[in-house]
């Protein structure tokens, strides 16, 4: 009687033991799921771990007091010189980055980071801006730079993407892929919009000037994405600038017109000022896309942009955004130069699985990606260079150090 007691005792204890147990384990499978959301089907931390969505300043459109670090990696290349990378604290994946000079003193800087728990879209995006020295040190706190909705500036825009940023005659501009009202991501319907860029009592803020539509005779049909704004004024009554519209299938420019839409969009006519496909070997790097704003190349005459492709790697492997550069001439407005291969160094393709963000991994598993979106061109550490900010892995953005010669000397001249 006393073994069966004690076998009966014994059972009792190793069944509650097991149900104690397999409570921890849904308790902790439910509270993972809880910092999980779904994305095109596939589970991701929520805000992709991007800390400073849920913190409590940001959810009233401010920031706290934070500085971004970085890391200069001196580069034993003739054309790259250096790669300064950027951390931002509470941010674990960064995107995107623009740059442009502010001043003799240095430089403002731009950077996206993405959320998905702060509206009813599976994500939102949003910018952050910091002020750079001549060494490119950040020396200024990140501010969160406000981007109006076009329709309604009181409204906070939640969708913008990716800004590029350009002066014309001191004025800092800058485009952003977007919505009509900044709220409702509908990717069919993105267009570029453009903003005027200026310092109130040491704030940064954005207004929106235009927001430019798909224009008629495009023969690209869907979203309008990555136009490359060239600095100048198409009209003396108008802020709105001459842009790169396409690189592939041809070269064409937007021009803004005086007309608007309905809802007041500004009406875009197709420039082809030359009849021509660049030269490019598609076949082995893809198809040429749009990249940085431009900047006036003096040695070469024109005006120097950098431009990403994407080729398509086989067995759903995913993609390979290479980085290159182009010249479009000061005068006929056709490119003049163009880089004969992607411009890069060793390792610069090399990133570690856990360096790669959601959207790359969603892409395939050997996807690498170097996205241009920022250039100037100026002195660092002595010596003349180009600056070209750039997002990469969706996980860092990164100021790429350019030897200004050796660049311009590495690209070739196309024949009329």
């Amino acid at each position: 009687m006393e073994s069966i007691l004690k076998l009966t005792l014994f059972s009792l204890v190793f069944y509650f033991t097991l149900q104690s147990c397999s409570s921890i384990k849904i308790k902790n499978d439910d509270s993972d799921m809880r910092n999980k959301t779904k994305i095109n089907g596939k589970l991701v931390e929520v805000n992709f771990g991007n800390r400073l969505c849920k913190h409590p300043d940001f959810k009233d459109s401010r920031i706290p007091e934070l500085q971004a670090t970085h890391t200069i990696e001196r580069l034993n290349d003739p054309i790259f010189k250096a790669a300064i990378q950027y951390e931002i604290p509470l941010i674990k994946f960064q995107y995107n980055s623009s740059i442009v000079r502010i001043d003799d003193s240095g430089y403002l800087m731009t950077v996206r980071f993405d959320c998905t728990n702060r509206s009813n879209q599976n994500t939102q995006s949003y910018t952050l801006v910091h002020e750079l020295n001549n060494e490119l040190t950040p020396v200024s706190d990140l501010q969160f730079l406000k981007i109006p909705s076009f329709l309604d500036a009181k409204i906070e825009n939640g969708i913008a993407e990716d800004m590029r940023l350009f002066k014309i005659k001191d004025q800092i501009y800058g485009t952003i892929g977007d919505n009509l009202d900044g709220r409702n991501y509908y990717f069919p319907d993105r267009r570029i919009h453009l903003l005027k860029i200026s310092t109130e009592m040491g704030e940064w803020k954005a207004k929106s000037i235009e927001f430019f539509s798909s224009p008629k005779d495009s023969p690209i049909k869907g979203p309008e994405k990555n136009w490359a704004p060239i600095p100048i004024f198409t009209s003396s009554d108008s802020e709105s600038p001459l842009l790169v519209y396409a690189l592939d299938p041809q070269y064409m420019l937007a021009k803004a017109t005086p007309n608007k839409t309905i809802q007041g969009e500004r009406e875009i006519e197709i420039v082809k000022p030359c009849n021509r496909t660049l030269p490019w070997d598609r076949a082995q790097y893809g198809k040429l896309r749009g990249g940085t704003p431009l900047i006036w190349l003096n040695e070469l005459q024109g005006y120097l942009g950098f431009f990403h492709t994407a080729k398509h790697l086989e067995n759903e492997r995913g993609n390979i955004y290479y980085m290159g550069a182009y010249v479009v001439n000061g005068t006929t407005k056709c490119v003049s130069h163009i880089s004969p291969a992607p411009l890069q160094y060793t390792g610069m393709y090399d990133a570690k699985e856990e360096e790669k963000g959601f959207w790359i991994h969603n892409a395939g598993p050997d996807t690498e990606v170097i996205f241009p979106t920022g250039v100037e061109i100026s002195v660092w550490e002595g010596q003349q260079v180009i600056i070209v900010s750039a997002g990469i892995n969706d996980y860092r953005v990164k100021n790429f150090i350019l030897d200004r010669q050796a660049l311009t000397e590495s690209l070739s001249k196309i024949t009329p």
